[in-house]
């Protein structure tokens, strides 16, 4: 599994499904190619502006903007005498605007589809970020969970037009998977944390899983078979095992015979009273006893100028790469990729 970098926001010259890190926190963009066109499909039965010549060699795809923080100003929690936070390292691109521009320019059909929510706090939820985008997010599925919903909708308040092409979308509490309109195929179902540890436990620790089809066209021989199944599983703050359904406990061989990439933060952080707000690498050595990642990615480690109570109190133990590796074994691709490098998905 490859990670490389390249000009921000451009299109992987394959057929891969690929993850881009836009900043040092914990916003991502995730890019699914749909299949390419058959020989034999006519023009029609596909999505929009599928009549171009060059459609085989460069299908259009599906971008997921994950949990964007791209202003360069700060988050808030309440005060900012309790936190306040400040990115050092600037995002690949100063706003959602800016990177739905990029998009096109890169390609007329590609676009900003939708837009993932995962958390209710500031730094999944940047209103500055949020707010200056209002306009383009009337036209994307916005995808919500049942803690991120009213934040989100409180921030946008976006008033209801039928010249609107997006969709205001919850993910239900009880892990239901949702199809994603106009997609090839992506489903997306959020995992509640059961465990009832501290108050803001169930907030924190909470994972968001997608799943979509191998963009790899099968052949001849294979056609009616069940496609390969890549796997994301988001989960900033760590979700404990015992919260993961039994349908998606896997083995290292999985059926589905795709990728299983988990997104997870890699040092462990705490508070008093609160206990455990990143569960860490610990965490991700016990969901590899369960889920059988195939690759693990850091994400919501950064070291960002921090002010205010919570800056005081917060204890940090941090782990590297290797340590992450040394842990997990050589089955498994472990990066800590930095702001614009891409991970592309092998079929």
């Amino acid at each position: 599994m490859a990670a490389r970098r390249r000009p921000l926001g451009a299109a992987s010259p394959s057929s891969s499904a690929t993850l881009q890190r836009l900043n040092g926190d914990t916003s991502w963009l995730l890019s699914i190619p749909f299949p390419p066109r058959s020989r034999n499909q006519t023009p029609d039965s596909h999505n929009d502006d599928d009549d171009d010549d060059d459609q085989e060699e460069r299908p259009r795809r599906y971008h997921i903007l994950i949990d964007p923080w791209l202003a360069p100003t700060a988050q808030t929690d309440g005060l900012a005498l309790f936190s306040r936070q400040t990115r050092v390292v600037p995002s690949c691109f100063p706003s959602i605007r800016a990177l739905a521009s990029h998009l096109r320019a890169l390609d007329p059909r590609h676009r900003i589809d939708a837009v993932l929510f995962s958390h209710p706090f500031t730094d999944h939820t940047h209103p500055e970020t949020v707010l200056d985008a209002r306009d383009v997010l009337a036209d994307v599925h916005r995808i919500s969970t049942p803690y991120s919903v009213h934040g989100v909708r409180s921030l946008l308040a976006l008033p209801a037009s039928s010249k609107a092409k997006g969709s205001d979308l919850v993910l239900s509490p009880t892990g239901a998977p949702l199809t994603l309109p106009d997609s090839p195929g992506v489903q997306v179902s959020y995992l509640a944390a059961k465990e009832g540890l501290s108050p803001a436990w169930k907030k924190l620790h909470g994972a968001v899983h997608i799943s979509f089809p191998c963009p790899a066209t099968p052949p001849p021989s294979s056609i009616g078979a069940t496609p390969t199944t890549h796997q994301i599983l988001y989960t900033p703050h760590g979700l404990a095992p015992t919260s993961l359904p039994p349908s998606l406990h896997a083995s290292p061989s999985s059926s589905t015979g795709g990728q299983r990439i988990l997104l997870h933060s890699f040092d462990r952080q705490s508070l008093p009273l609160v206990g455990v707000v990143s569960s860490g690498m610990p965490n991700i050595h016990a969901l590899d006893h369960v889920w059988h990642p195939t690759a693990v990615l850091s994400t919501h480690d950064e070291d960002k100028r921090a002010e205010g109570l919570v800056a005081r109190l917060i204890q940090r133990q941090r782990y590297s790469v290797q340590e992450v590796e040394d842990c997990l074994g050589a089955h498994v691709v472990v990066r800590s990729l930095g702001v614009g490098d891409v991970l592309e998905v092998p079929p």
